[in-house]
């Protein structure tokens, strides 16, 4: 978030949309990287386009939930145009645009970090940079944070919300992961939790 690879957190609404923003940001994250260059790119394409329709491709399931590995499998295959380019992200499905778009960012492969395992996850941030995570969305500790570190110990190992994994450190020797959520800048530290 300080070396400027990570744009504002942005707010998903009632759309279970959480998939795309993980995705677009993780890749924005990416051409940053390796360009130098933050771009705002367009969850809304990867909403309207990576549906789980018979014959089209892939699949995930718009405002009903998906997966970054799919979205990731499709931006490698036609890459993410700029939201200028495609459209404001609106919170529910629309068809597939496909012509007269700029692609802001393409990526050529993406890879899965092994479960339950932190310090190949510190690897994968160090060397690649931020990365889409799996959490539990249920804790009130969770939807309720605003500051701090939040450690919650009846929080399930089962996992239903997507979000971008920025960074890890420690506060005054208690380590954290730095994590960008998609429920807003209003929530949590402008948009952000340690855990």
């Amino acid at each position: 978030r300080c070396s400027g690879a990570v744009n504002p957190a942005k707010g998903q609404g009632t759309c279970g949309s959480c998939w795309a923003f993980a995705t677009a940001g993780a890749v924005e994250a990416a051409h940053f990287i390796q360009k130098g260059e933050l771009l705002n790119l367009a969850e809304q394409q990867l909403l309207d386009c990576t549906w789980s329709t018979p014959g089209v491709y892939h699949g995930n399931n718009g405002c009903l939930g998906g997966w970054t590995w799919k979205a990731f499998s499709w931006v490698k295959k036609f890459g993410l145009a700029t939201t200028k380019s495609y459209g404001h992200y609106r919170g529910q499905e629309g068809f597939c645009k496909t012509s007269n778009l700029t692609v802001g960012a393409r990526i050529t492969s993406y890879r899965r970090v092994k479960r339950f395992n932190p310090i190949a996850l510190k690897k994968a941030l160090s060397y690649h940079g931020p990365a889409t995570i799996s959490i539990n969305a249920n804790p009130k500790s969770l939807k309720f944070y605003s500051d701090g570190i939040m450690s919650d110990k009846h929080c399930s190992n089962k996992t239903d919300h997507a979000v971008l994994l920025i960074g890890y450190g420690s506060d005054n020797g208690v380590p954290y992961w730095l994590i960008k959520n998609s429920w807003s800048h209003k929530w949590g530290n402008n948009g952000f939790i340690k855990i």
